[in-house]
This record gives structure tokens, sequence and C-alpha cells, in this order.
């Protein structure tokens, strides 16, 4: 399975009906994927295969990655939006369940970093080919890593290998736990699941396809 952020306010109508490319913002699309990503969770899979008991208890958990990932908190974010894929983002979210891939992958195309290797960076989502910012402290200006180097990451699972995340803790790359293991956030399992009770657990085939 690929990596993924489980990663899902009520949503405008004008995003249900299939709103205009120029009307998804950041900051807009940091309200919107969580709410309705964690609706598609709970629509489309059993308890078993989510991460989360509730949708608020989802919607919770979400925003603060998808805020980081977009750095829209950022006084002037060197993260662009890329419009075209977060509104084909939200749109695989309202499709049918056999989208599961889809729809789980699509966050990680959603955006584009304007720095280079050796500029100046606070978020790694602003890194275009690393998305690897070395920094002396989380939230500290740093600067753009030319690659992820030996196993380091700043908080951004595209900083490691597919098989791989990046540990928020001691921010290195580590592999990705079996069923079974001990887990706090769904994009440290194989599966892609962290169970409510934080233990990672086996995904059946195919991974949420409602049936």
């Amino acid at each position: 399975m690929t990596r993924n952020l489980l990663l899902p306010l009520p949503l405008t109508l004008v995003l249900l009906a299939g709103c205009s490319d120029d009307g998804i913002g950041s900051g807009q699309f940091v309200v919107d994927y969580p709410d309705v990503y964690c609706s598609y969770l709970m629509r489309c899979c059993d308890a078993v295969e989510r991460s989360y008991t509730t949708r608020d208890a989802c919607v919770a958990a979400i925003t603060p990655r998808v805020k980081e990932l977009v750095a829209s908190d950022a006084v002037d974010p060197a993260v662009d939006l890329v419009t075209d894929k977060a509104r084909s983002c939200l749109d695989a979210l309202h499709g049918d369940c056999t989208k599961a891939t889809a729809a789980r992958d699509c966050l990680l195309g959603v955006t584009r970093g304007r720095q280079k290797a050796g500029e100046d960076c606070v978020y790694s989502p602003e890194c275009e080919e690393s998305f690897y910012c070395i920094q002396p402290q989380k939230g500290i200006k740093g600067y753009c890593a030319s690659s992820s180097g030996s196993g380091s990451c700043s908080g951004d699972d595209r900083a490691c290998s597919q098989d791989a995340y990046c540990d928020d803790a001691t921010l290195q790359c580590l592999a990705r736990h079996a069923a079974g293991d001990n887990c706090h956030r769904p994009e440290e399992c194989q599966s892609g699941i962290c169970a409510p009770q934080k233990i990672c657990v086996a995904a059946p085939t195919p991974l949420c396809d409602g049936e």
C-alpha cells in the first residue's frame, strides 16, 4: 500500500456541487479536506477498518496535519496549493467507495514547495524536492536539504521511503509497523490502520471498499 495520510465545518454547497478551481484556497482546503475525508471514512469503512471511532475524532486528528502540510499558518508560505489536484482530491472523496486508494493518496499531491536545496524553510512541505527542512528546532527557520539524508525527516512522511514514516519524537524515518504493534497514527502502520486502541491492525483487501 502506498504512503498515505489518513489522513479526513460542514462542506459548502459550492464544493458539493463541484466548485471552480479558483474557489479553493489553502485555508479553505484545511477546513474542507478533514470534513470530506472523515465523512468518506465513516461512509465507506467498517469499524475495524477505521483509525477513529467517530467522525469528530477523525476531524480533530486530521486537521493539524493537513494544516502543516499546506503550511497555511506561515506568514508568507513557500507552498503552493495545486488547485486542480486539490479539487480532484476532494472529488475522489465524494466518489464511490471503490476509490479508496486514490482518495487516501491524493492528499500528498496537492501541494508544491517553492524552496530549493539550501534555501530557507520553516515547514518541510516548503522544500520542493526533499520534503525535508533541516531546523535547529521545529518551527524555527532552517534550510531545505538536498535529500532526506540518512533517515532524517522533519515531521513530513514524504521525506521517508514508501515503507517508512517520519517519527514525530525522533524526526527519523522508521519502518512502518506490522499488525499488532503499537501506533499513534495511521501512517505508522503497514496497513494504514491504527486502531483506536493504538495498535496496528491488518487491512482487509481491498481496504475500505464499502462492502
